[in-house]
């Protein structure tokens, strides 16, 4: 299954965000949004956030602004690179909350751009029968079939 919507939520850029849905995304299924809470609105439950927000503060701060926005059941992917001690953690602050929450190592740099990145997910594991087509989408194969499981 590969993931039918992508939505850009970029506050700072958003004639770059406009461009690109009027030149690369037009006659696809990219949608832009213009506010978190549009994005938000635009997604179906359970609702599936995938951050990539620098480690730290920046990802606490995101999942603050998600949470008034999210209903139990819906999911949270900090796809960041952040300290094991953090992903846990935020997952028992989300999973409080009702919130399933994935930390998600992302590396391959400039080839993993291009031949798929090798993902590595953690977190609540109720998330993962709803995340697992987005992951094998979009990781690196080795003989057709995904280093992600």
């Amino acid at each position: 299954m590969i993931m039918a919507l992508l939505f850009v939520y970029i506050t700072a850029q958003q004639k770059k965000v406009d461009s690109f849905l009027q030149n690369e995304a037009n006659g696809t299924k990219i949608i832009g949004s213009k506010s978190l809470e549009e994005l938000v609105s635009k997604l179906k439950r359970p609702k599936k956030i995938m951050m990539l927000v620098k480690a730290g503060q920046g990802v606490d701060d995101m999942i603050g602004q998600l949470r008034g926005l999210l209903e139990p059941g819906d999911i949270i992917i900090d796809g960041g690179n952040s300290e094991y001690k953090d992903t846990t953690r935020r997952e028992k602050e989300c999973s409080d909350l009702g919130l399933l929450y994935v930390g998600t190592g992302v590396s391959g740099g400039e080839q993993g751009a291009r031949k798929g990145p090798s993902l590595m997910p953690g977190g609540n594991h109720l998330a993962w029968p709803h995340i697992a087509p987005i992951f094998h989408s979009i990781s690196a194969k080795v003989d057709g079939e995904s280093c992600c499981d």
